[in-house]
């Protein structure tokens, strides 16, 4: 029983340097390892600029589905306009951290809709909410 990842205390250890070389006081001698606090990167570490720009290009050039089960699964729109591979366990849970982030912040909307492999039944939809243009556009969003 464990903490979430989220909601931990994570740590790492830094080498860090005793300066204790008798024969160089500026030398760094002998080092040891210090812990020191760290943070988890968030969902959004390492994406480009235009992150949100490309993906809402992607969501609106088709119809998506919300459900991960579904063939037309809106997460492989953001792995194709962000080159992540859903084959990788991780990066598909990426995948849709970074779907439920962004319909979190109004910038992709769920709407129902009809879905053409379900007989026609209603399902949720993703569709492009706020349209972001630009990188400074994308820091007014609410993450």
């Amino acid at each position: 029983m464990t903490a979430p990842a989220e909601a931990a205390t994570w740590f790492k250890l830094v080498s860090v340097p005793l300066y204790n070389n008798p024969a160089d006081p500026n030398a760094y001698g002998d080092e040891i390892g210090v812990a020191t606090s760290w943070q988890l990167p968030g969902v959004f570490a390492g994406l480009p600029p235009d992150a949100l720009e490309r993906v809402q290009s992607a969501i609106d050039s088709a119809a998506w589905g919300y459900d991960i089960r579904s063939g037309d699964w809106a997460g492989k729109a953001i792995a194709a306009a962000l080159d992540l591979k859903l084959s990788d366990e991780v990066q598909e849970t990426r995948c849709k951290a970074l779907l439920d982030a962004w319909i979190a912040s109004n910038a992709l909307e769920l709407r129902r809709g009809p879905s053409l492999t379900t007989r026609g039944r209603d399902r949720d939809v993703v569709a492009v909410g706020i349209r972001v243009e630009g990188a400074a556009a994308q820091d007014e969003l609410d993450f």
